[in-house]
């Protein structure tokens, strides 16, 4: 117990500046990329569900294709 004492008693705390900063991450056209980015991902995703229901197997088949679209959709 007391080795514990005396480690924790040598142990100096270092004070670390902290400041703000200022400087954008992000440039314009980075945004303009991430907007680019979102609206391919949709775009992907609507073509895809639309594909996908646009099949009859989901009346033939209603539990397994209810389970595949769930993982599809958790993905």
């Amino acid at each position: 117990m007391q080795y514990w004492e005396d480690f924790m008693a040598t142990i100096t705390l270092v004070q670390r500046q902290t400041a703000v900063m200022t400087d954008l991450v992000f440039k314009r056209w980075d945004h303009l990329i991430l907007a680019a980015l979102a609206v391919a991902i949709l775009a992907t995703l609507i073509y895809f569900l639309v594909v996908w229901f646009s099949r009859r197997d989901w009346m033939y088949y209603p539990l397994p294709f209810a389970i595949m679209t769930g993982g599809f959709l958790q993905v």
